[in-house]
């Protein structure tokens, strides 16, 4: 009989951040658990030396790597086990974790603009910000950027084919969420 602690882990990061296991949502105990998270979901992989850069690149590396292996062992107690995986240099995202910013990549990439408009929820994490984010706040600001310019670019084109086929309610509607995307960009218009 299967238990909570195999029910899959959904990650969404576009929007408000949530964390779920199966249905039930899980709670981490630091909003750095859960950015440190969210930096390897969206990366899929990256080294523990960018990590310890992004949150503690202000003290010295030694203080930094002993600070990321404390924020991998507070989310391995918060259950989370299972979301990582990790050897000495490398922190990567776990088969078991589930995250919607992929499945807007992947929409992206097989041309199913319908798809990743929807999956679009809003600005990657947004909201959320940590009170001493130094580089991670640079790293989240750009990546909100480029899936924000992915999504405007994919919605457009997903407007006009709707356009180009007649469907003028369905192409109003994507524009709309352009324009509240980017209220300043004239040519939603």
């Amino acid at each position: 009989m299967p238990t909570q602690a195999d029910a899959p882990l959904h990650l969404r990061l576009l929007g408000a951040p949530r964390l779920a296991r199966g249905e039930t949502e899980v709670r981490l105990t630091t909003r750095k658990s859960l950015a440190l998270l969210s930096v390897v979901a969206v990366e899929r992989r990256t080294t523990r030396a960018k990590l310890a850069g992004l949150f503690w690149g202000h003290g010295d590396a030694d203080a930094a790597r002993r600070n990321l292996r404390r924020e991998l062992h507070r989310l391995r107690e918060a259950g989370m086990g299972d979301a990582l995986l990790a050897d000495d240099d490398i922190v990567a995202v776990s088969p078991r974790l589930d995250c919607d910013v992929h499945a807007f990549l992947a929409a992206l990439e097989d041309g199913r603009a319908h798809d990743a408009a929807v999956a679009y929820a809003g600005p990657l994490m947004d909201g959320f910000d940590l009170a001493d984010g130094g580089a991670f706040d640079d790293w989240l600001a750009q990546q909100r950027d480029l899936l924000a310019r992915r999504f405007g670019e994919a919605t457009r084109r997903h407007a006009e084919a709707l356009e180009a086929t007649g469907d003028a309610a369905g192409a109003l509607q994507s524009y709309t969420r352009l324009i509240a995307q980017e209220p300043l960009q004239e040519s939603h218009y």
